[in-house]
């Protein structure tokens, strides 16, 4: 990073450059930085004439305004993302009941980010209307949000080190080039300076971090089950492109685990919104258990309802109401996916009437052609086969 500043001394010179728990570790890191940059700012200070001190001042100031956009934002970055994605998820459990909660992350992620709020966008699409405040963010005893940090490192840096700063965030995103990760940017402007020695402004500054999403609550399956299922997002360590069939089924199924599924499965981050189109680099998919099937409201389809494919995004999916497809190629060799009719019950865990047990209500676990082929390479023959009419209007 290459900084330039003007001095008073020297036009020309070049500046270079359990959850609660978890939460109070990142905050612990935030406080930790602020003394970090404290501390590698204040060592060359012992000088001797007036000279050597407005040198001293630039090089502190320099080394300030480095530390800032590679060590301080990157860190409040992640600590306030891990935050407000806990925070949005948390309301999406809260507030789910008959009808699920879900949440535009395209315009509120932002802005609990920046002002720990949420918005109605369909009552105030620019987020310019009454906005609830996420507890999770912000509260009577407690400030999570960029913009917090932001102030306590301009408070931080004028007590202690007389640096005069200013920061304003103008844009910050969200989004996934990973299926296990999302990237966070923020667009930065600021200018920090010692007084009548060194100003540094700096403008559409881009600082980016990198989050693991294992170990974050699925928003899809926590909103369609009222807030009462909350699976973690834990990653299969079954590779897919050496084991097959049904036994590999059966294992993601057992460990309630995900796994890269870019055919037809939607990312992490489009599950907040149930934006349940594939996702090219990040789809992701579990499957659905009896303990989803066993909260209130949640129902289980009936034989002479027809039937969903048990994968969690194809069982909630409205439009088509039952999801099956097969996949063929083109001439082109680019994936194509066609109606199918048929459903396939899978040995171990699908339990059918002829198979009951007293108290038993069954479990109709049953897979679309596609997963079946392409996904998990499970044999697929008479014996498993349901015959179910899929509707595609």
């Amino acid at each position: 990073m290459a900084i330039t500043g003007k001095t008073k001394t020297d036009p020309g010179k070049r500046i270079l450059p359990g959850k609660k728990a978890i939460f109070f570790t990142l905050s612990a890191i935030l406080i930790v930085s602020l003394f970090m940059l404290y501390y590698s700012t204040t060592g060359s200070l012992s000088i001797k004439d007036e000279s050597e001190m407005q040198e001293s001042r630039v090089a502190t100031v320099n080394s300030f305004a480095q530390n800032f956009e590679e060590v301080y934002l990157p860190r409040a970055l992640y600590a306030t993302t891990h935050r407000s994605l806990y925070s949005i998820t948390k309301y999406i459990i809260d507030n789910s009941g008959t009808t699920p909660v879900y949440i535009n992350l395209t315009m509120n992620f932002p802005q609990v980010m920046v002002r720990g709020t949420l918005c109605d966008v369909s009552k105030t699409p620019l987020c310019d209307g009454d906005n609830e405040t996420l507890s999770g963010m912000k509260s009577a005893s407690s400030d999570n949000t960029i913009t917090f940090w932001l102030a306590e490192l301009t408070r931080v840096s004028k007590e202690e080190m007389n640096i005069h700063s200013n920061f304003n965030i103008t844009k910050l995103t969200i989004n996934q080039t990973k299926p296990w990760a999302v990237n966070v940017t923020a667009y930065i402007e600021y200018n920090i300076s010692s007084p009548d020695v060194v100003d540094i402004i700096r403008k559409n500054v881009a600082v980016s971090t990198e989050i693991s999403i294992e170990g974050f609550i699925d928003p899809l399956i926590a909103a369609e089950t009222n807030g009462r299922i909350s699976r973690k997002i834990n990653r299969s360590v079954i590779d897919l492109d050496s084991e097959h069939g049904a036994q590999v089924i059966k294992k993601i199924f057992a460990g309630k685990t995900y796994i890269f599924q870019n055919k037809t499965a939607p990312s992490f981050l489009m599950r907040f919104e149930k934006n349940l189109n594939a996702s090219d680099c990040c789809g992701i998919e579990s499957l659905i258990t009896e303990d989803i099937l066993q909260v209130q409201g949640v129902q289980m389809p009936s034989i002479e309802a027809g039937y969903k494919s048990y994968t969690d995004f194809q069982f909630w999916m409205k439009n088509p109401p039952t999801l099956c497809y097969r996949g063929d190629k083109d001439a082109f060799g680019k994936l194509v996916l066609i109606p199918d009719s048929t459903l396939y019950n899978i040995t171990g865990i699908s339990r059918s009437d002829n198979e009951l047990l007293p108290g038993d209500d069954g479990f109709y676990f049953k897979l679309d052609t596609i997963h079946m082929d392409l996904i998990y390479g499970a044999n697929r023959g008479p014996s498993n086969e349901m015959n179910v009419q899929c509707s595609v209007s």
